[in-house]
């Protein structure tokens, strides 16, 4: 696959810095008892390159650990303390591409995901929304991503006990 991604209407290739005023960084911890718990994390950066070749392609986010909002203040006290995220010591979670690829028609990105001092691989399905120009003349492309299920539990019985991140939709300027 050397074309990739530029098989996508309307792509642009270049440097684009994620805007949080359109992007959402949002995770899912459960079932707990007998419930889900949904949040999101309110301040975070990031740079995405996109290339004509996937494998020149890269993705670069960092997440503020202390930013967690579950609409609930005692949850987001727990997920920021020692026994979750420890945003006290470990004030980022980072999530840093090593490849891009395409498997049957879908965009797939693996990367490095560090939370609280620990990496792990993690590989995300990606969704290309489209790239267009914006009413303020910049150039916007937006994408979702959700991380790959590996299809056990055993991995995440052996990870610090934090929410996995999923950057559900987020939008780029150039």
């Amino acid at each position: 696959m050397t074309d990739g991604i530029a098989r996508i209407p309307g792509f642009i290739a270049g440097t684009w810095q994620l805007d949080p005023a359109h992007s959402d960084v949002c995770f899912v911890v459960g079932p707990l008892v007998v419930s889900k718990v949904h949040g999101r994390f309110d301040a975070f950066s990031g740079t995405f390159v996109t290339d004509e070749n996937l494998a020149r392609a890269s993705v670069n986010v960092s997440i503020e650990a202390a930013s967690v909002n579950t609409h609930l203040p005692v949850h987001d006290n727990q997920v920021r303390s020692a026994d979750f995220l420890d945003a006290e010591h470990f004030p980022n979670i980072t999530f840093v591409s090593t490849a891009g690829r395409e498997e049957s028609g879908q965009y797939c990105v693996d990367g490095d995901l560090t939370i609280r001092g620990t990496t792990r691989p993690v590989t995300l399905d990606l969704t290309v929304n489209g790239f267009s120009p914006d009413t303020f003349g910049a150039n916007r492309a937006s994408f979702s991503t959700r991380p790959r299920s590996t299809g056990t539990t055993s991995e995440s019985a052996s990870t610090p006990r934090s929410p996995a991140s999923t950057t559900r939709c987020c939008s780029v300027t150039r």
